[in-house]
């Protein structure tokens, strides 16, 4: 039976506790969620949501309470959040085959409905008041408001669509896929009716990454079996009609995202160092190139700034040396470095400023200007700590190593 459990009674499952925890005198500590011990956190509401125990906590990022529990007939395997309701997948095969999906409200935990799908659901996402849910080989439509099934769609090989834009799901099916993940076709649905607006089936290929953009535009980068390796290729779909806008073939390239009708790509060269491109969304035409150091990935795109992290030479991977770039998204130049040093274990980008992770500490830098705004210490931070989730209510970092959730102020420019 699926209850509400008082506040009074959880708090011998799940203490909170506030003070300095070996914090410096600028890092804005609100407090630390004591015997939670997971390694995901989503944030929502000004509220964070967690599983542990077998049971769905959601405690307030402001006073860092925990406000209402909800205890589960079987093992959640996946949720999802918004500002109304939790969505929780609850496995139920243990009974039947399939699952449930419960909407608890996110004030007080009240259940608001609760429905059955006749397969077994592995993710759940929400977009456009549609909560999208994802079994091996089938995907359903759901109601987020009211959990009625407006629609289901199977596939005859296993699928996944993780990516959304414009009221679109792109569903990738894939053959082979308990060799390579080889991609077959890809299917743009309406997350609404379910309906197939297009598709588009490539040649034999991995998939890198998809990008839907802020334009009527989807990127797709994938990998093309050739011989002796991969050919990588680009692709641009116009995303109403289906219709291909460019596709560029390039040795080793891999989109980092796209802003203000530009699109930011990397090229890596045979010896494993790397150049930063920008391209024209439209055309696919590359506009400037400058080096970005070895094994590099974007953190953020700002309004003016590419914010890269990277290598600087094959002796800082050794080192576990990097360095933060700020690159210029109209001309290329670099408007500030700086270095990082020691393994991270987590970043996340709000507001402007990026939060990073590593064993013993936490810093936050201001990404306008490279400088750290403040920096946490914390020996008990293990070398890769869970989930970090930034959101301008609050920073919320998960330490596995203690079961304890870190809430701090988020930085704010």
């Amino acid at each position: 039976m699926r209850r509400i459990v008082a506040v009074v009674i959880l708090l011998a499952l799940v203490g909170m506790r506030t003070g300095d925890f070996g914090i410096q005198a600028a890092a804005p500590l609100r407090c630390e969620i004591q015997n939670a011990p997971t390694l995901e956190t989503k944030v929502a509401a000004g509220k964070a949501y967690f599983s542990a125990h077998g049971t769905l906590f959601a405690a307030d990022l402001t006073s860092c309470a925990v406000l209402w529990t909800w205890t589960l007939d079987y093992e959640v395997i996946w949720f999802a959040a918004s500002e109304r309701a939790i969505f929780a997948v609850d496995d139920v095969r243990g009974e039947e085959r399939g699952s449930r999906i419960t909407s608890l409200s996110t004030d007080h935990g009240n259940v608001m409905w609760s429905t059955p799908v006749d397969f077994s659901a592995a993710t759940a996402y929400l977009h456009d008041g549609v909560l999208l849910v994802q079994g091996e080989s089938s995907l359903a439509g759901i109601d987020s408001n009211t959990g009625k099934q407006l629609w289901k769609v199977p596939f005859a090989d296993p699928a996944f669509g993780e990516e959304f834009a414009f009221g679109v799901v792109f569903v990738f099916t894939i053959q082979n896929a308990y060799s390579g993940n080889e991609i077959k076709t890809v299917h743009v649905l309406d997350v609404h009716t379910g309906s197939e607006r297009w598709q588009y089936t490539f040649e034999p290929a991995l998939l890198s990454f998809t990008i839907p953009t802020d334009e009527q535009i989807v990127l797709f980068d994938v990998q093309h079996f050739a011989d002796g390796g991969f050919e990588y290729v680009s692709y641009a779909f116009e995303l109403s009609t289906g219709q291909l806008i460019w596709k560029v073939k390039d040795r080793e390239i891999e989109f980092l995202g796209t802003s203000d009708g530009l699109g930011f790509g990397m090229h890596m060269a045979p010896d494993g160092s790397t150049t930063l491109h920008s391209f024209d969304l439209h055309s696919g035409e590359a506009l400037w190139i400058v080096p970005t150091g070895f094994l590099p990935h974007a953190l953020a795109i700002t309004d003016n700034l590419v914010i890269l992290l990277s290598y600087d030479d094959p002796n800082s991977v050794t080192k576990d040396t990097r360095t933060i770039s700020a690159v210029d998204k109209v001309t290329g130049s670099t408007s500030w470095s700086a270095i990082v040093e020691g393994t991270l274990g987590g970043v996340a980008v709000s507001s402007g400023f990026g939060y990073f992770v590593k064993r013993g500490s936490i810093v936050a830098i201001d990404f306008s200007t490279g400088k750290t705004e403040w920096s946490f210490q914390d020996d008990s931070l293990p070398l890769m700590p869970g989930q970090v989730t930034a959101s301008d209510a609050g920073i919320v970092i998960s330490n596995y190593n203690t079961s304890s959730i870190y809430v701090f102020e988020p930085s704010l420019n």
